[in-house]
Order: structure tokens, then sequence, then C-alpha cells
């Protein structure tokens, strides 16, 4: 399974699940996905995290 934010995998055991009223459930590694995708209503964009890392290098 993977986090619905950041893509990681998450472990057997691990992570969170949330339900939204509509029916929609997202899973998470870490409060701080959670966080920014339920509280802060944030998008993760790959694309900028890929430019963002290959600039980097």
């Amino acid at each position: 399974m993977d986090c619905s934010f950041c893509g990681n995998a998450i472990p057997k055991g691990k992570g969170t699940a949330f339900v939204y009223t509509k029916g929609k459930i997202s899973y998470f590694c870490s409060s701080r996905c959670y966080k920014n995708e339920v509280m802060l209503h944030r998008k993760f964009n790959k694309k900028e995290k890929r430019a963002t890392v290959a600039k980097k290098v």
C-alpha cells in the first residue's frame, strides 16, 4: 500500500487511514502527510519534487 500524499510504501501494520464523508479512503505513512493533505488541503506535486532533486545533483 502506498501513501496517498507522498507515494511512499507503507509497511504492514503502520500508517493511518482517513475516510472522507463521501466514502473515499486515503492512507498516510506519517502525521506530516496526513496534516498536509487533510488539514491544510495541500496536494503533492511529484513533477516539482523531481525537478528540485534534479537541480541539486
